[in-house]
């Protein structure tokens, strides 16, 4: 049925490629084919064929897309993706998690994914160390390539829908103790030990840190403070932050350089960190990393007396609770302390015994906060080498001209989170 042929060009000379006219459901279809007539005619039998069991209704769209390379499919949802809006490091995040499946897995076309390659395909990836959260990213990011497969109908159904994520173990980030945080410091370079200084008594994060730039520092103001640009916090927003004692005298002694200029050249990588913790006798699998240090700063604001409020703004973050639940981290001596603080009434107290020896309540209370207090083990405060003033940070922040304003808990609130 199909027909292959030469058409005469003005000239009266034939064209150099021949073409062929396939039948498909009563209509013909003009395709351009090859130079060659044998190939010409063996590629023209193969489309009117594909058009035969097109209009039998043995193949569809979703079949024909099967069958085309995976790599054509890829670069059309990255594209319908940027349509979309996507940011591009999500769409970089994208195609670099989809390209690393492709490749191990060795898929070639889309009939390619199915449940049984994609599951042997994770249980190599887990077995060769990847982690549950990455796991289900890279789970979650193919099973999306799959849907927007399916509601584009290249494919039927998605092969992996009977495929589940695996249980992810909750890994809560852990603050420094005083110890560990004196160690750490006494047993890091002196470039690492600048950054980590930096972290545990400003709370900054590690973006910030390494944006951070000497124009952004105000050494010389009355009350020095650090003025973060939008462009380098997690809320895109400009963030004033008052600065520790002991960080001006540091960064007074590294000379202070062009206002353009990075503070720090770099940050200590976290295999760099994991050898500092190594060498300063820290465990590396007790959840410590370089955030960690946020939780440190934060910690020690509120084991210091610092108000919940006034932690919150100097943390950053969006509520109270951000900064109560998830990065304040209490021992049972801190706790204990706080609630040996509790009393009785005076009126309540008086002429009341315990029936030991006739002692009054408030005797006897103070008897046992003592024997509690000396069988409870003891952290002291000085075994960072006074790294944060003893005073509680106060609730009043100083103006370039030297006058205290009180603090606005809603205009310096942040949307930030971590």
């Amino acid at each position: 049925m199909a027909k292959l042929f030469k058409r005469t060009l003005r000239s009266g000379a034939k064209t150099t490629h021949w073409l062929g006219k396939v039948c498909e459901d009563g209509q013909w279809h003009t395709v351009s084919l090859y130079p060659d007539k044998q190939a010409s005619e063996t590629e023209l039998r193969r489309l009117q064929s594909l058009a035969d069991r097109r209009s039998a209704g043995l193949i569809t769209e979703q079949t024909e897309a099967a069958a085309m390379p995976l790599a054509t499919h890829l670069t059309e949802y990255l594209a319908d993706c940027q349509r979309q809006g996507y940011a591009e490091k999500h769409i970089y995040m994208i195609r670099m998690m989809m390209n690393r499946l492709i490749g191990e897995a060795g898929w070639k076309i889309l009939r390619d994914i199915s449940a049984e390659s994609t599951r042997k395909l994770f249980n190599r990836l887990a077995d060769a160390g990847m982690g549950a959260a990455n796991y289900n990213r890279h789970l979650t990011r193919l099973k999306a390539f799959c849907n927007w497969c399916v509601k584009h109908e290249r494919l039927l159904a998605n092969p992996l829908a009977s495929l589940s994520k695996r249980k992810e173990i909750p890994n809560r980030r852990q603050a420094f103790t005083d110890d560990q945080l004196a160690a750490l410091l006494a047993n890091s370079p002196e470039d690492g030990r600048g950054v980590y200084l930096t972290a545990a008594l400003s709370g900054l994060r590690r973006g910030e840190i390494r944006q951070l730039q000497w124009g952004d520092l105000h050494l010389t103001a009355v009350e020095p403070f650090i003025q973060l640009r939008a462009t380098t916090t997690k809320n895109g927003r400009d963030d004033t932050l008052p600065m520790h004692k002991e960080l001006v005298d540091m960064f007074r002694r590294m000379r202070p350089g062009h206002p353009n200029a990075k503070v720090f050249a770099a940050l200590p990588t976290m295999k760099r960190m994991r050898s500092d913790l190594r060498a300063a006798g820290i465990p590396t699998d007790t959840g410590l990393c370089f955030h960690s240090l946020r939780h440190t700063f934060c910690t020690r604001l509120v084991k210091s007396g610092c108000r919940l409020k006034a932690a919150q703004q100097l943390m950053r973050h969006s509520t109270v609770e951000l900064t109560a639940k998830v990065y304040t981290h209490l021992g049972i001596i801190d706790t204990a302390d706080a609630l040996q603080g509790l009393s009785l009434p005076k009126q309540a107290t008086e002429g009341r015994a315990t029936g030991t020896d006739d002692l009054s309540i408030s005797k006897a209370h103070q008897m046992a906060h003592q024997t509690t207090c000396e069988n409870l083990p003891f952290v002291s405060s000085t075994c960072v080498n006074n790294l944060l003033a003893s005073e509680s940070p106060s609730n009043a922040k100083t103006t370039m001209d030297g006058q205290e304003t009180p603090m606005d808990g809603d205009k310096n609130n942040t949307a930030g989170d971590g």
